[in-house]
C-alpha cells in the first residue's frame, strides 16, 4: 500500500519518516526556491539575508501550481 507521499507502508507501524534535505542552489539571485518532491529535497539559492529567504519562500509557496493536475 502506498501513502499520499509515495512511501510504502510496512506491515507493523508503517515506514519511518522520509529523509528531508535542503540543498544549495547557487548564489543569491532573483530565482525562487524549487524542490524535487520525489527526493524530498528543497533547493535554496544562497540568499544574503534571512528576510530575503523568507520572502522568496513565501512567494514560491503562494504561487505553487503543484503538478498541474487540476
Amino acid at each position: 500500500m502506498l501513502t499520499a507521499h509515495g512511501v510504502v507502508l510496512l506491515r507493523c507501524g508503517g515506514a519511518p519518516s522520509p529523509r528531508r534535505a535542503a540543498q544549495r542552489a547557487g548564489p543569491d539571485s532573483s530565482r525562487l526556491p524549487t524542490s524535487h518532491t520525489c527526493f524530498n529535497t528543497l533547493l535554496l539559492p544562497e540568499y544574503l539575508t534571512r528576510a530575503r529567504l523568507a520572502r522568496q519562500l513565501r512567494t514560491a509557496i503562494n504561487n505553487a501550481e503543484g503538478f498541474g493536475l487540476e
